[in-house]
């Protein structure tokens, strides 16, 4: 609220990660908009999620997981890092336009919910590409896309979710 009420005289700053964002678009009546009651000065850094699902299933593609989580609806878990999250919210997108009905199961961050999808608690996890690329290499987790525009430098077997036929 400090930020919000103070005078527009460019002497203050927000430093924020996506929780303020994620935080107001989760409330019926936002405190404020993140569009319009502030200026965007410059992005610190930019990262992608993965799509990351238990090696054990029998899929390789995310078109072949759709199918696969469209055949057993409501019998497949998701993990995030806390409801209203970004995770939750990209995870959510995705299942909304891929048609999928799953269980959220909301954990206290990726130290939490990344050993759940390899220990098969939960089948489908997103999460950073960088932080989850340890898992992928040692065959702990499956990546089936990322969300980048285009396929990434380090990853460049990985199919972008747009590639995939999903915006």
């Amino acid at each position: 609220n400090k930020v919000i009420n103070s005078r527009p005289d460019g002497h203050t700053l927000l430093f924020s990660m996506n929780g303020v964002i994620t935080g107001q678009a989760m409330r019926n009546k936002p405190e404020y908009d993140m569009t319009k009651d502030f200026i965007a000065i410059s992005p610190l850094f930019e990262g992608f999620f993965g799509m990351y699902i238990n090696p054990d299933l029998p899929v390789k593609t995310l078109q072949e997981f759709v199918a696969y989580a469209k055949a057993r609806p409501g019998k497949l878990n998701y993990g995030t890092s806390g409801m209203g999250t970004i995770v939750h919210l990209t995870t959510d997108d995705f299942l909304q336009k891929a048609g999928l009905e799953m269980v959220h199961v909301p954990y206290r961050g990726g130290a939490e919910y990344l050993p759940a999808t390899i220990s098969n608690q939960v089948q489908l996890s997103f999460a950073d590409v960088t932080f989850a690329q340890p898992q992928v290499d040692a065959g702990k987790v499956r990546l089936l896309a990322v969300t980048s525009k285009q396929r990434l430098p380090q990853l460049p077997n990985v199919p972008t979710f747009e590639e995939s036929g999903f915006r």
